[in-house]
């Protein structure tokens, strides 16, 4: 989203549409690099400043790629935007949901903990995507259990052959049945929403993923 085009006239049109559709907001995301570039840390204190209007208290971003510096470093400067953001958030009352992600300053389990536990805030939490963990090579249901207490969403595609690349759940290799166990069992009540991009039918990549969950979810009740 841009969120400086998200002028009061535009948000009300939005929230007109989703009204007349029965279609509620799950989160807000912006999935930019706000680590090295000041305008885009701009957009994402914008997104934060907005959320609230959409009714939401759950803002996605992501933690920026590792490009010129090393890990460390990067890690140290992401370090440094996210206090500002988290200042913010707080007065915001916004949960400011972290995505990790492969070739990321933040990838693992591990990682996401680490930096939780550095901020001690309560306003970072967690948005976990299935998918990821899965890239890299983590099992499902011990990232779920590890994060439990820190995922406010959740991002769901399947992946082949541990390849980034979303695509429509049932057709890859990821135990989907187990995650939505997994978050039955640790009685997680947020959204789980699919994550897919770049399709070219995406009327058609809805219907079936929501005909396939449909089914694991009448399967597992």
């Amino acid at each position: 989203m841009n969120p400086f085009a998200l002028v009061s006239e535009e948000i009300e049109r939005i929230k007109g549409l989703l009204k007349d559709n029965s279609l509620r907001i799950s989160a807000l995301s912006l999935h930019t690099d706000f680590v090295e570039n000041e305008l885009e840390f701009k957009r994402v204190l914008r997104g934060m400043q907005i959320t609230e209007k959409f009714g939401q208290k759950i803002f996605i971003i992501s933690p920026g790629y590792v490009r010129d510096l090393n890990k460390q470093a990067q890690l140290k400067k992401l370090k440094e935007k996210l206090k500002i953001l988290l200042d913010e958030a707080e007065k915001l009352d916004v949960f400011l949901a972290l995505e990790a992600e492969p070739g990321m300053t933040i990838e693992s389990t591990e990682e996401t903990l680490n930096l939780i536990e550095f901020f001690e805030s309560d306003n970072l939490k967690v948005n976990l995507d299935i998918g990821h963990s899965w890239c890299i090579g983590e099992p499902i249901k011990s990232s779920i259990m590890a994060l439990k207490d820190y995922i406010v969403h959740i991002h769901l595609e399947d992946i082949k052959d541990r390849m980034h690349k979303h695509i429509i759940p049932g057709e890859g290799d990821l135990n989907i049945e187990e995650t939505l166990k997994t978050l039955k069992e640790i009685s997680y009540s947020g959204f789980v929403t699919v994550d897919l991009f770049d399709l070219e039918f995406p009327e058609i990549a809805a219907e079936r993923s929501i005909k396939y969950i449909k089914a694991l979810i009448n399967r597992l009740s």
